[in-house]
This record gives structure tokens, sequence and C-alpha cells, in this order.
């Protein structure tokens, strides 16, 4: 499995908190060691790792659950035009849910699907 990476949280002691590309922040329990399947995996809800001091996990210890650390960074940009009270509802929203835009729009963009009109 290809992640971004992936952190231990005080909070949550026994799990991992994985940041896989294209779908988002997920955890998962890390005892026994084992290859990390998609149905290991539950939701995570909380603030993402950085912003709560997450403890990295050490990247030799990826192999044991079968993971893989993506050379991919976020070096594209999107730009759009929106109504300056869209403008405002969307810096509010992501001051709420304690992530800057990029991060709030990229979660929102990612983890939320939209149904083609008909």
């Amino acid at each position: 499995m290809i992640i971004s990476g992936a952190w231990a949280l005080n909070q949550l002691p026994n799990h991992y908190v994985l940041e896989i590309p294209t779908v988002g922040l997920r955890m998962a329990y890390i005892t026994p060691f084992r290859v990390l399947t998609e149905q290991d995996l539950t939701p995570y809800k909380g603030y993402h790792p950085r912003r709560i001091n997450g403890i990295p996990m050490p990247e030799y210890m990826y192999r044991f659950y079968g993971l893989e650390k993506s050379d991919e960074t976020a070096s594209e940009v999107l730009r759009m035009r929106v109504t300056p009270t869209d403008k405002l509802n969307i810096e509010r929203k992501a001051k709420e849910a304690g992530l800057n835009v990029s991060e709030y729009l990229r979660q929102a963009a990612i983890n939320h699907t939209i149904e083609p009109e008909q």
C-alpha cells in the first residue's frame, strides 16, 4: 500500500494514522505486525496529525506493515474563481476544521463524491 505518511498519536494508542493518496486519512490498529489491507483501515475524523504533533512512523517500520512511501509531492497549482462570499465561507469552514484553505479543499475534493447531473 502506498502512503504519503504515517503518524502515531498519543490520543490513539496502538493505532497509526495513514495518509493515503486519493483516499485521505485512515487509521489502522498496529499490533501485531502484519501487512495492512483496505479492510484493516477505518476512517479517521480528527485533525491532520501534522497539526497536532503526531509522531511520524520511522520509515524502516513501513516494511513490517507492507507500506511504501509515495515520493509524490504537492507541486501542482490549481487556480479557481469564487465569489467574495464563497471565499469567506470556504475560509471560515477551513478555520473551523483546523485546516488551511489548501488542505481543506484538497480533503473536500478527495473525500466527497458529487454525482454527475443527468
